[in-house]
């Protein structure tokens, strides 16, 4: 059965090189595989399978074998790979934009470079926290890895170290593991919004705006109901109160004050 999954239309349909080669049903059909894919991106390529879940819009296998074809060898949106004779593929980009506070565990065999541990919350219900090995990734799409199609908190080291270049405190570390540890994927939540920003992939934001969303956290956990505006909100005046006081301790104005970026994005996340 298909998942309830929100998708930015908006977003996909300004990939000009997407929307060109796909054209108005293959786009379609690329939102119907969304739906159908486990929650770390993996889904069965069975073009008669998927042909009847297109419902109405009557697509046939063939059709959706071409469609394949382009997302799979000309965009290489999914990476293919093979188990028990079976063919399947990884969409990439799936987990980016559908941060998930509770993935759940694999039901379809993972490919080689995508690997998982199981986690347990006190109810006893059980999640998946998964990671991609960069290096077995099939040489033919990693030369695509460095686009804004990767998904930056997959390939976040096990010991947690920060999502950009500079190395954060061993309180910072611990907290951003604790919520992860939790179930609330703040990784993907960091790297979301600097892309979103338009930020390179090795800006940091300041350790004390961090370290206060994971304050925020601590008193809002259990009321969360969904992470993306609650992060939004929470990031956008912790980043507030940061510029305000650098520009009390420096008397200035100069400061490169981000929140503004971030209030732009916050009109968008309810």
């Amino acid at each position: 059965m298909a998942k309830k999954r929100s998708l930015d239309i908006d977003a996909l349909l300004h990939k000009v090189a997407l929307v060109r080669a796909l054209k108005a049903t293959g786009i379609i059909v690329y939102e119907v595989m969304w739906g159908n894919a486990e929650d770390w991106g993996g889904i069965e390529l069975d073009a008669e399978s998927l042909a009847l879940r297109t419902g109405a819009l009557k697509v046939n296998a063939k059709q959706i074998e071409n469609i394949f074809r382009i997302l799979i060898k000309d965009l290489k949106k999914i990476v293919p790979y093979q188990a028990d004779g079976k063919h399947y593929g990884w969409i990439r980009s799936l987990l980016e934009h559908q941060p998930l506070n509770n993935p759940a565990l694999p039901i379809l065999p993972l490919p080689e470079w995508i690997s998982y541990e199981e986690k347990q919350y006190p109810s006893g219900k059980k999640y998946a926290k998964y990671a991609i090995i960069q290096g077995k990734i099939p040489v033919a799409y990693q030369n695509t890895t460095r686009n804004r199609d990767t998904i930056p908190y997959l390939t976040i080291p096990k010991d947690t170290k920060d999502i950009s270049k500079a190395e954060p405190s061993a309180a910072l570390q611990a907290a951003l593991k604790k919520i992860s540890d939790d179930g609330l994927n703040i990784y993907s939540l960091i790297n979301q919004l600097k892309k979103r920003m338009k930020q390179p992939k090795d800006f940091c934001f300041p350790e004390e705006v961090l370290l206060g969303v994971c304050a925020a956290y601590d008193r809002d956990k259990g009321k969360i109901d969904k992470p993306w505006p609650w992060f939004i909100k929470v990031i956008q005046i912790e980043s507030g109160l940061w510029h305000a006081n650098q520009q009390i301790k420096t008397n200035t104005n100069k400061q490169g004050d981000f929140s503004a970026s971030i209030k732009t994005i916050m009109k968008g996340a309810k």
